[in-house]
């Protein structure tokens, strides 16, 4: 043990005085015997003997207390007694095996279906599986209904088919070519949801209720890439919109359609002549109009279309709580724009309100509605404005 300060074949430095005085009894014993060829104690069958201080026992009374030199290394393992030190028996390591492959136990989901009327451009319906994959009826039978993949166009021509009866799907063997949507049940409902809502709330704006379908199929956060973005569906909630309204008339000569019109909205409908008008207002707006001080009036001639010729309007200032702003109170759609136009509408208003608290109309600069103003309301202030309803 170089690294111990010991030459390899050199005597251990340390032995008890029991061992000293043994040693050299047993060499005044053994003189004239020959000596062993191996130094040390004898060994049997040629095995070296360990020596004595390494057979001792803590307790044994012959032991002394400073058998051992504390300040010498302590060795773990002596092999032999010439002094050379075999290497440490380094302990086998267990061999690392592969790990067993875990196997889960779970059976694969099942697959639901659902069908959702409604969904498709003409009003049809979708069957719609979990999984993700659309369908749309090809074949009903007295028996069963044959559904087949929606996705058919001129690049692409799915033959997957389910068969239903009652509700039970059954799918063929022909797979998809194509892979699935997982957001499609979502898509569906929420476009299902859009054209049912335009036909019962068609007073409703469109923005509204494509606000409100999404917020009631589709998570926040979630993904959904097969439904189209929200202006993209308020635009074309407003197209569809046009096909249930009533088409716009080419003259004046035409009946209103009441179902067509929110309840208690018409207020009159005014001819002077050949002109035809339609003032519109809420109960609630009319009581809104009839408490306010200041009334500003004006008209827009962007938002109508022939025969009528623009759209007056009359606003007040409400307040409410720490805020106040302007709100229109009462539509007029005109055909004609003369003196006796405005005349007869202001009649009509005043017959409807019969005690407004108006005091002050601020107008643009018309001298029509002047005229018309300084006759039918003789005590309010009137000033000009060139935009007195902003």
């Amino acid at each position: 043990m170089r690294g111990l300060g010991f030459k390899d074949g050199e005597d251990l430095p340390f032995e008890c005085r029991q061992c000293q005085r043994s040693q050299s009894h047993s060499q005044s014993s053994t003189i004239g015997q020959p000596e062993s060829p191996t130094t040390g104690t004898a060994s049997i069958h040629g095995q070296p003997e360990s020596p004595a201080f390494l057979h001792e026992q803590p307790d044994s009374p012959t032991s002394d207390s400073a058998c051992l030199d504390r300040s010498a290394p302590v060795l773990s393992d002596i092999s032999s007694l010439n002094g050379s030190f075999a290497q440490p028996l380094v302990p086998e390591e267990p061999l690392i095996e592969d790990p067993i492959p875990h196997t889960s136990d779970t059976e694969p989901e099942e697959i639901t279906w659902q069908v959702i009327k409604g969904a498709t451009q003409r009003g049809g319906a979708h069957l719609i599986n979990s999984a993700g994959f659309t369908y749309v009826k090809q074949k009903v039978t007295k028996t069963s209904t044959v559904w087949i993949c929606s996705k058919r166009n001129k690049t692409l021509k799915c033959a997957a088919r389910v068969h239903q009866r009652g509700q039970h799907f059954c799918p063929t063997e022909t797979q998809h070519n194509h892979p699935s949507a997982p957001d499609a049940l979502t898509s569906a409902k929420v476009r299902a949801q859009l054209k049912e809502s335009l036909t019962s709330h068609q007073f409703t704006a469109g923005s509204a209720l494509v606000t409100d379908a999404v917020h009631k199929h589709v998570t926040v956060g979630a993904p959904c890439p097969s439904l189209p973005t929200q202006s993209a569906m308020i635009r074309v909630a407003n197209r569809r919109r046009q096909g249930i309204r009533p088409k716009h008339p080419t003259d004046l000569n035409f009946d209103l359609k009441m179902d067509a019109i929110p309840e208690d909205f018409l207020q009159a409908d005014i001819t002077v002549g050949p002109r035809r008008h339609l003032l519109y207002s809420s109960p609630h707006q009319l009581k809104l109009l009839a408490a306010a001080k200041t009334w500003y009036m004006d008209g827009t001639f962007r938002l109508v279309k022939a025969p009528f010729t623009q759209l007056y309007s009359i606003h007040a200032f409400i307040r409410s709580e720490h805020s106040t702003k302007q709100f229109p109170l009462a539509f007029i759609i005109m055909s004609g724009k003369k003196e006796a136009d405005y005349k007869a509408v202001l009649k009509v208003l005043l017959d409807i309100i019969p005690e407004p608290s108006v005091s002050k109309v601020v107008l643009d600069f018309e001298a029509a509605v002047w005229k018309a103003v300084k006759q039918v309301l003789p005590h309010v202030i009137i000033q000009v404005d060139s935009k007195p309803h902003i």
